[in-house]
């Protein structure tokens, strides 16, 4: 079940399942690897580590946790020192429409209040030119033209993305909001006991078009005169 979920994307049920698993038999390699395959796809990459190091305990001699185990490391230090801009450079270069294997990173900056101007990010010290400051990996991507097909599309993914993983994704979006009160936290607290329901892959999650201002996605597709699709 942990396998599958992945495959499909259900990252925080795949974690559910194999820690169902590892409660049972907390050796079981292929439960170790999935929960931190999960946790990687959740970039929740010191967690991702501790399974890969237990897998590894486990069955040293399985290259493919290792490789895994090393992508863990290098986006831990990615976290910490920021990102190599060429390699970046590289990897797109090499693979135009792959997502980036890449952590997020701040440097010596943070969100604050402004009075009279919302939020918005503040130095803490003083930047010399060139400077890393801050890598944000986009949640969702979409590679199709930048029109109000391209539009759609984006917000289809990121609507998906954040319906199959709330706790983590829908919380990392509406972050980036002014944090209207209206917003039902239920959706997205990670302490929240129980299962979230689906959402139909047609639809914008709880508040999506309010948070964003954006066009709900049939009356966008109306205009754009494009089908809305479920999937």
């Amino acid at each position: 079940m942990a396998a599958t979920s992945i495959q499909l994307g259900y990252y925080e049920r795949a974690v559910t399942h194999a820690e169902q698993v590892l409660a049972l038999d907390s050796h079981n390699q292929k439960a170790l690897f999935c929960a931190g395959r999960a946790h990687y796809e959740l970039r929740q990459y010191a967690e991702a580590r501790d399974f890969f190091s237990q897998a590894a305990d486990v069955n040293p001699t399985s290259t493919e946790t290792i490789r895994e185990l090393s992508r863990c490391q290098e986006r831990l230090a990615e976290e910490q020192n920021g990102i190599d801009v060429y390699k970046i450079y590289q990897m797109r270069k090499q693979k135009p429409k792959d997502s980036l294997d890449v952590a997020d990173f701040q440097g010596p900056i943070k969100v604050a209040e402004i009075p009279g101007k919302g939020r918005g990010y503040i130095a803490l010290e003083d930047i010399p030119p060139g400077k890393q400051i801050l890598v944000c990996k986009a949640i969702s991507v979409s590679f199709d033209s930048f029109g109000a097909a391209g539009q759609l599309e984006a917000v289809k993914a990121l609507a998906e993305k954040v319906a199959k993983n709330p706790k983590v994704f829908g919380r990392a979006v509406f972050d980036l909001t002014s944090g209207d009160p209206e917003i039902d936290s239920r959706h997205f607290d990670v302490d929240q006991p129980g299962e979230v329901d689906d959402v139909p892959m047609g639809a914008n999650p709880p508040d999506m078009e309010r948070a964003f201002g954006l066009t709900p996605l049939s009356h966008m597709a109306q205009r754009s005169r494009l089908p809305t699709h479920s999937a």
